[in-house]
């Protein structure tokens, strides 16, 4: 559906992403040096800056060449290495916005969804840290909304170029994280749940193949600029790493844990004293999230919903990004769910567009009231601000936490 923004409502979105950018923005030179999988990253990001070989070959480049670029100009330094992921994570909020005025078709419903992504614990972590993930996420999420729009148009060149726009950034994708290709399963389920595109294969072309293209050709023209036979030989070699590596982590966790938020992890912790604990914790506030599920769930039970084009959409990019880390023994980490977490809000957003008006108020502040206290609560465990061991104790409430 087609909506024309009032300036009121642009107003609140531009005050909504300023906030989450000032939230991601704060005390983002602390810890001074690389922690937790920035070890891996900004050293990938030196390494190629000084056109030498990708030490971190397991992962596309894409990512790591944004991060090269901002360190060449803001200096190898914590700004320099966690700007971008600042930048871009707080761009998702008003794509979040967009995304859900698109499919909701109602200001409230999609303001609603996008405040709750602001304060996303998880997702203000990894805007805060220079990894890969909130790159994967961003381009996913936009590049659901350019297919959202596309759907939303008559046959024609328009049509086709959203496509074409949505397969690019779904490849921009890829060559940051090779999980994005769960992202590329879901936009084929929205495409094939579409009756508009029943029968066109043009547009299945262009969506599935167009991603894999660009893909293969950037892994042959970026430098080193490897033959045909050096690319499939690399990924031979990727596939052996990732099909090896044994998780002995102390916080690897299963896909099902994600959602009810079990095995969170620490990404720093230090304690100065006995009375005080400093820490970077990727977790969620687990009433949302909980809240997010059972909303969910509520999606696929009722038959209007789930097969309406904005639950089956929301269904897809939820599921496609959850459900195949289920194919992976070996478990993984919680912040891969990231790509999944604007579409929990986006549920929950749909579900309170069903429920009567004075019901739904009172749902929605409450569940407001809930992401402000948890956010102002936990903020300190997520950006490494120093707090009391009694604070600590009282927020980290059970074992599984630590």
């Amino acid at each position: 559906m087609r909506h024309r923004l009032q300036l009121n409502e642009i107003g609140a979105v531009l005050l909504l992403t300023a906030g989450a950018f000032l939230i991601r923005t704060y005390g983002i030179s602390f810890p001074p040096n690389p922690y937790f999988d920035e070890e891996h990253y900004v050293p990938a990001a030196l390494a190629l800056l000084n056109q030498q070989q990708d030490p971190n070959w397991v992962h596309p480049p894409l990512a790591k060449w944004i991060l090269a670029g901002a360190v060449g100009c803001l200096g190898n330094n914590p700004l320099g290495w966690r700007l971008p992921s600042v930048l871009i994570g707080t761009a998702m909020i008003p794509i979040q916005y967009t995304l859900g005025r698109k499919l909701l078709g109602q200001h409230r419903a999609a303001l609603f969804a996008a405040f709750l992504l602001s304060l996303d614990f998880l997702h203000i972590v990894q805007s805060r840290i220079a990894t890969l993930d909130i790159y994967l996420a961003a381009f996913l999420l936009t590049g659901f909304l350019a297919l959202v729009t596309a759907l939303d148009r008559e046959k024609g060149l328009t049509r086709s170029g959203l496509i074409f726009l949505s397969a690019l950034l779904f490849g921009l994708a890829l060559l940051t994280k090779g999980s994005a290709l769960f992202g590329l399963l879901g936009a084929g389920a929205i495409l094939l749940n579409s009756k508009k595109n029943r029968g066109e294969p043009a547009s299945w072309a262009i969506l599935l193949g167009a991603p894999l293209l660009l893909y293969i050709l950037a892994y042959l023209c970026i430098p080193p600029h490897r033959g045909i036979h050096e690319v499939l030989s690399l990924h031979a070699r990727i596939l052996g790493f990732h099909a090896r590596s044994a998780m002995e982590h102390p916080y690897t966790s299963h896909f099902w844990e994600w959602p009810f938020v079990l095995r969170p992890i620490w990404y720093f912790f230090s304690q100065p004293d006995s009375l005080h604990v400093k820490g970077i914790l990727a977790a969620a506030n687990p009433v949302l999230w909980w809240a997010g599920f059972v909303c969910i769930c509520y999606t696929v039970y009722n038959r209007n919903l789930r097969s309406s084009m904005e639950g089956a959409t929301i269904l897809a990019t939820y599921l496609f990004q959850l459900l195949p880390w289920g194919l992976f023994a070996r478990g993984g980490f919680f912040y891969y769910v990231l790509p999944a977490v604007p579409s929990l809000y986006l549920a929950i957003a749909l579900t309170m567009t069903h429920q009567q008006p004075r019901l739904r108020r009172g749902i929605e502040v409450g569940i407001v009231v809930v992401a402000i206290a948890g956010f102002l609560l936990f903020f300190p465990l997520l950006s490494g601000i120093s707090v009391s061991a009694i604070l600590y104790n009282f927020i980290i409430f059970t074992p599984r936490w630590i």
